[in-house]
């Protein structure tokens, strides 16, 4: 007769390596939800990017309409947001002066109206 041997017993896994299991599974949902916020943070931060970018053309539209009307020729480059005073116009007039900073004025209480920051410069 045939003699039985006894089932060998699978290792038994050690209880360190079942501890960092658990510690890199829960490393990885904390990164997970950090990435989570930073997506979140970045497309919120676009977003409010897209705006000013909205309300700067508004004001550079509202400034050559303002300018064009008391004879100043201007132009405008969206792409950058720059404003451009033709080279023959001459600011010298008391009154030319007088009327960029009513302008700019204007300017201001529209930005002020619309919720948005002014900006001094120093």
């Amino acid at each position: 007769m045939r003699r039985r041997t006894p089932p060998i017993d699978a290792p038994a896994q050690d209880s360190f390596t079942i501890s960092i299991s658990d510690l890199m599974s829960g490393l990885l949902a904390i990164f997970i939800l950090v990435l989570s916020y930073f997506i979140l943070n970045f497309s919120q931060a676009t977003a409010q990017l897209t705006q000013n970018d909205v309300t700067r053309a508004e004001l550079l539209r509202f400034l050559q309409r303002e300018l064009e009307r008391e004879g100043i020729t201007v132009t405008i480059d969206d792409r950058h947001g720059i404003l451009r005073i033709s080279e023959g116009v001459r600011l010298q007039g008391v009154r030319r002066l007088q009327c960029a900073d009513s302008v700019a004025a204007g300017c201001g209480r529209r930005l002020h109206d619309n919720g948005g920051e002014q900006r001094h410069s120093p």
